[in-house]
């Protein structure tokens, strides 16, 4: 009998699966998806090789139901939490802070149940945005591009003054940037400055959320300055040859 047919006799298919992709998962937040292996994986989940290729294929099927795990039901509550705002808050009373809200509300609840559990559910799902690798940044564009394509409707009602490639902008710079940070390794002690000052998890947990909806907002709604002095006018300083950069390098690094 071969040890494939062991393995998969010892725990039903339903459990097997689930081990695989609870053990890729906590490899994936860890290491991102083109550092996170097959044998580190079926390592971790204690199985063997022919279990991840009986039940994916590859790595990268993988890989793709591991974020559809956890990404589709987050993106169908985004998507009905940004609908209820807009019924509620119809024409122009929805504002920015509504449509961050319907984004980024059913992350902290679907993260998990408070605490630590919490804490990997969003860095999951921080991971799953920022991650730079092609099967992710691929799957996450075409699969859940109804959804982005709503959210970036929604902003620009709000923001009737941006054009359409600012905000475009903005809204890259903020959600990349916030997903990066909530994946990050300093995750952890940002979230403990909040419970340090007496607030038990669940209160730290929403009351960090609303911090970084304080700041994306504010950067959302930062005046448009297409014509910024400042830059204008670095840009009109003459350019340097490549000598004269040297040797003003070499005069700041003197002690």
């Amino acid at each position: 009998m071969s040890g494939q047919a062991v393995r998969t006799e010892l725990f039903p298919e339903g459990d097997t699966k689930r081990r695989i992709l609870d053990a890729a998962e906590v490899l994936f937040v860890a290491h991102g998806a083109d550092d996170m292996s097959l044998r580190a994986v079926t390592s971790s989940a204690g199985l063997n090789i022919a279990a991840v290729n009986y039940h994916f294929g590859n790595k990268d099927n993988l890989i793709e139901s591991l974020l559809a795990r956890r990404l589709d039901p987050l993106n169908d509550e985004r998507a009905r939490m940004l609908a209820e705002c807009e019924r509620r808050w119809p024409d122009r009373q929805l504002t920015v802070d509504h449509v961050l809200a319907a984004m980024f509300v059913p992350a902290l609840r679907l993260a998990g149940a408070g605490g630590e559990e919490t804490l990997r559910g969003a860095q999951f799902f921080g991971r799953a945005y920022s991650d730079p690798s092609p099967i992710v940044t691929a799957f996450v564009k075409h699969r859940y591009e109804a959804v982005t394509v709503r959210f970036l409707e929604a902003f620009a009602r709000t923001l009737p003054h941006l054009p359409r490639a600012d905000l475009r902008l903005r809204l890259a710079v903020v959600l990349k940037s916030v997903a990066g940070l909530i994946a990050g390794p300093e995750m952890p002690d940002l979230l403990a400055a909040f419970v340090r000052n007496g607030m038990g998890p669940e209160q730290s947990e929403r009351r960090f959320l609303g911090s970084l909806g304080s700041l994306m907002s504010g950067a959302l709604r930062a005046p448009l300055r297409a014509d910024n002095t400042a830059f204008n006018e670095i840009f009109a300083l003459p350019e340097a040859s490549p000598a004269e950069a040297r040797s003003e390098s070499n005069r700041e690094g003197s002690p």
